[in-house]
């Protein structure tokens, strides 16, 4: 019916005619033009053939004694996992734990009785707020240890609405519930990446950093926010097996954005007081108010919102279903209306470029659709935005000249401490600042941008490695999607390609792998592309 319906009718035909008119054009023809003489003049550089050259960095790795002594230490872990396993598998149906464990879980009726015993004792000897969290708690932690992927699903949901040391335990539970899962199934054989060594070194960086930190314990802080990440990263790749379940988990991340969108667009209606500091009065007297939803900060809700809006385009894109369709239609204008109400221009600039990135991977022609819109919302939006917008890259607004002030004092930081960093995290950042800081009516928790934040806190060497992890990145992504024939997966690695790019373009003025929720969840990004191209792989084998 919706095949044969007016609607697509008149669609396919506006499309047809956007076509001719785009390939008969002035425009189409200066579009196409400019984009072979990019690609010729690229295709012909050192930096393309050292680009597209896959095994070159990886021969170098393989060969290297570093790799050598990891993987002499993975083949004895691995062999020592083994064992364990066999051991736990002959023991456990033997011992009266695994017993009871086993007959509560078989008598659903015990265990319900069990919980509401708990429930009574926990509810007389605590405070009503602290009752329920600990039966939360408790719920939680048996829902998440029963199966991984139900803990991963859950903690897609829960993210935002958790505290920081809540999502860093929850992390911790999936792993454990991931690692016991396996040992039980003796399936010991993980999902090897040609990203390893970058990962691997990235990770080796930051433990080198904490342990050199002016800071000690408060890079520790930090270095468990990375550990915590790079769990989530590797359960997703291992644990996820194919395109239902992959298609699961972004759906509870989405839903869970849903909710906090919702409660942002609230935040605006009702007028959330606008603490002082947020924004130049003088530049933009119009703005009344900046929703941050449950994250207590606008730029960080917009962090989460540009990291999450391509995946809600993606599957906007590839459902088949009107009113499914429509769903997605409507979350996508839900989070983009709360991304616009956070007034954060790092988070526009970063949303624009994902899309820029997304049109581009998927047809450039959307291109000029998207330049139409910008144009119309030049004329369409109220003054208020229209007047944010205008204040970007200007030095007479007070949040422009404040960041230009502490990149100027990062520098001295970085030439003090090229090599090693200062340390992973904000207290190590404190420490120093006031060494070098011009400006003694302000004391920063960070740099105020990505790229400075890794320099100041690795050094040189964190931040070459850190670049070559995200050249690896979009190296790997870029040659799935020309090869992948699967058009859902080719989305979704679309889409996080896009998102990428547009929370990197963020980056410029904010730091984004400095809370727990945003660097966790830029490494589930990441970890998206990777599980996509695992799926595609397996599918073409299974058609081989």
């Amino acid at each position: 019916m919706y095949e044969t319906s007016a609607t697509v009718k008149s669609i396919k035909k506006a499309a047809l005619l956007f076509d001719a008119c785009y390939e008969g054009s002035r425009t189409g023809f200066l579009l196409e033009g400019m984009v072979a003489f990019f690609v010729k003049i690229f295709a012909g550089s050192i930096f393309a053939r050292l680009f597209w050259q896959r095994d070159v960095s990886l021969t170098v790795w393989h060969n290297s004694l570093l790799f050598l002594l990891f993987k002499l230490i993975q083949d004895l872990f691995k062999k020592a996992l083994r064992t364990v396993s066999s051991l736990l598998n002959q023991s456990l149906e033997k011992s009266r734990s695994y017993r009871s464990y086993s007959y509560l879980t078989s008598h659903l009726s015990l265990l319900f009785l069990l919980q509401g015993l708990f429930a009574i004792v926990v509810f007389y000897l605590f405070p009503l707020l602290t009752a329920l969290t600990l039966l939360a708690a408790l719920w939680g932690g048996f829902f998440v240890l029963s199966n991984p992927s139900r803990g991963l699903f859950f903690f897609a949901f829960a993210l935002p609405f958790m505290p920081n040391i809540g999502v860093l335990l929850l992390a911790g539970l999936v792993g454990l519930s991931f690692g016991l899962s396996r040992l039980r199934n003796g399936r010991l054989a993980m999902q090897s990446l040609s990203l390893e060594p970058a990962v691997i070194l990235y990770l080796l960086i930051a433990i080198g950093a904490t342990a050199a930190s002016v800071n000690l314990s408060g890079s520790f802080r930090d270095l468990a926010i990375y550990f915590s990440a790079f769990i989530l990263f590797f359960v997703l790749i291992n644990q996820i097996e194919n395109k239902q379940e992959l298609a699961g988990f972004l759906k509870f991340l989405l839903l869970g954005a849903f909710f906090v969108s919702l409660y942002g667009i609230y935040q605006y209606l009702v007028g959330t007081p606008l603490p002082a500091g947020w924004v130049d009065v003088e530049q933009n007297p119009a703005i009344r108010t900046r929703v941050y939803s449950v994250f207590g900060n606008p730029n960080v809700l917009a962090s989460y919102l540009v990291l999450l809006i391509p995946f809600s385009c993606a599957l906007f894109l590839d459902t088949k279903k009107v009113a499914v369709k429509f769903a997605y239609f409507a979350l996508t204008g839900t989070l983009c209306l709360t991304l616009l109400f956070t007034f954060s221009r790092g988070g526009w600039l970063g949303v624009l470029a994902s899309l820029l990135v997304f049109a581009l991977l998927k047809d450039r022609r959307v291109l000029i659709l998207i330049l139409i819109v910008l144009l119309a919302s030049a004329a369409l939006l109220p003054e208020v935005f229209l007047q944010r917008i205008s204040t970007i890259g200007s030095p007479l607004d007070t949040s422009n000249a404040y960041r230009l002030r502490v990149w100027q004092e990062s520098l001295g930081i970085i030439k003090d401490f090229p090599l090693t960093g200062i340390g992973l995290g904000h207290e190590s950042f404190l420490s120093i600042y006031p060494f070098y800081m011009l400006d003694r009516g302000k004391s920063p928790f960070h740099t105020h941008n990505t790229y400075l934040q890794v320099l100041v806190e690795t050094g040189i060497i964190g931040l070459l490695v850190f670049l070559w992890l995200l050249l690896s990145y979009f190296k790997r992504g870029l040659k799935a999607i020309a090869s992948t024939r699967d058009k859902e997966l080719k989305y979704l690695m679309i889409a996080s390609l896009s998102a990428t790019v547009g929370i990197l373009t963020q980056g410029i003025g904010e730091v984004i792998i400095y809370l727990p929720k945003i660097t966790i969840l830029f490494w589930i990004n990441i970890a998206l592309l990777f599980l996509s191209i695992k799926i595609a792989e397996q599918q073409m084998d299974s058609i081989k």
